[in-house]
């Protein structure tokens, strides 16, 4: 008879809670507890590729465009090495004089994040070619402390505005993607970068120059040296102290900053813009202006966009929505770099489960197709990553290697593996270079 009472008595409490908890319930927290503890501010969402990716998926016939029709007549082999001549030429011209210079700017997603990749090739190019310093470098970056290259350290009063996230802002976005402002209305904000002996070619300090935008202040300074903000852009050359870029700035509020210039009047420079999240598209948002006058400044004779690896989770088997997006962002990039040539670097192999084994994500073929036909339509050069690596579950035997060379998400090469990328990624346009020199 207990046990009954107990029972209904245990019954009634139930009832009772979950009569309170639906009364409640439109009052309490969407989530009580979190599931799990994530770092948000590392987590970078691509705005301009969840905006195309959705119209694509509502409206399928705006994805297709000519690159579509094109590629069944697009050759496996195509490496668009034809449309690197004017780099090669620049080359050339290094090679035979080397009080001349050659700039290349190398943008790309996580997979340079920290100067990988970027830090290896730059130093095969200037082995060869001469030349030293780690190039361009923005004002702050998400990732300074990994960086191997530089001590790249600045004050928390440093405002960052990233194309990745934001659409429109004013002033335009640098050369970097970002726009920097300084939030303390005195200005006591610094910078410090010093480079490092990680690689041979980057341990001294030879000239920093710092790049900054239009503004109406008229009182700002930088290590007492004031800031003419008159022009659309600006520069001014600064002297290290001792070999570190020591920047003091004072009343510099609404003046937008880029970055600074830390390279040898002469030789190779190759600039590293990672961009974590990215896909390639925010480069939409250059102002043609601006990047003008950056290309006047710096003169860069290549640019390489080495994106994919976002891009792989927002399609399946028709990734032309991409295609027909990518191929306007490189003719915009023509225009904002008009002597400049462009290379594509496609994406590298990315394993995830297929049937419970880990093996190459069915997207990669097809992601792979789109780029591949987007560099032929800009009449850009190519370099198939995915191949070079070696092609089909490439990614699992680079994670399951002795040493391991890429990390445990089947995507991102870690310093081995990145060494090993920048080897093939040089020797491949190394053998176009070889190749224009003896057909000319």
């Amino acid at each position: 008879m207990k046990t009954n009472n107990y029972f209904f008595q245990s019954f009634l409490t139930l009832a009772f809670a979950a009569v309170i908890f639906y009364t409640a319930k439109p009052f309490l927290p969407e989530r009580l507890f979190e599931e799990t503890k994530t770092d948000s501010k590392n987590i970078i969402i691509d705005s301009l590729m969840i905006q195309a990716a959705n119209e694509a998926e509502n409206n399928p016939k705006t994805g297709k465009n000519d690159s579509t029709e094109l590629s069944n007549q697009i050759p496996k082999e195509y490496d668009g090495n034809e449309y690197l001549i004017r780099f090669y030429e620049a080359l050339r011209s290094l090679e035979n004089d080397s009080g001349r210079k050659v700039r290349i700017a190398y943008y790309g997603d996580s997979m340079i994040d920290g100067d990988l990749i970027t830090q290896d090739l730059r130093e095969h190019f200037q082995d060869r070619f001469g030349g030293g310093g780690v190039g361009f470098v923005p004002i702050t970056s998400e990732s300074a402390k990994s960086r191997a290259s530089i001590v790249h350290q600045f004050s928390s009063d440093w405002k960052d505005i990233s194309f990745v996230t934001n659409f429109k802002p004013k002033p335009s976005f640098g050369l970097s993607g970002h726009v920097f402002f300084i939030t303390d209305s005195i200005g006591s904000a610094w910078l410090k970068i010093r480079p490092t002996a990680y690689k041979k070619h980057n341990s001294s300090l030879d000239q920093i120059t710092l790049y900054y935008g239009k503004s109406k202040n008229r009182s700002g300074t930088v290590n007492l040296q004031p800031l003419i903000a008159d022009s659309l852009l600006n520069s001014i050359r600064l002297s290290p102290k001792g070999n570190i870029a020591d920047l003091q700035f004072r009343h510099a509020a609404e003046i937008p900053f880029y970055g600074v210039s830390l390279d040898e009047p002469n030789g190779l420079n190759l600039d590293n813009f990672s961009s974590r999240g990215n896909s390639g598209l925010p480069f939409s948002l250059f102002d043609t202006q601006l990047m003008n006058d950056f290309d006047k400044s710096l003169d860069y004779d290549l640019i390489v966009l080495h994106f994919g690896a976002n891009v792989l989770s927002y399609g399946k088997k028709d990734y032309s929505w991409y295609g027909n997006s990518m191929t306007k962002v490189v003719n915009h990039l023509k225009e904002c770099f008009p002597n400049t040539d462009i290379l594509i670097i496609s994406t590298a192999d990315k394993a995830s489960k297929v049937d419970g084994k880990m093996q190459t994500d069915p997207s990669v073929a097809h992601l792979l197709e789109a780029q591949r036909n987007y560099a032929m339509l800009t009449q850009s050069g190519f370099l198939d990553l995915y191949d070079l690596m070696g092609g089909e579950n490439s990614m699992v035997n680079w994670v399951d290697s002795e040493p391991s060379m890429a990390n445990k998400d089947y995507t991102h090469f870690n310093s081995r593996g990145a060494e090993k990328i920048a080897g093939l990624i040089y020797n491949q346009i190394i053998k176009g270079y070889e190749d224009f020199k003896k057909n000319n």
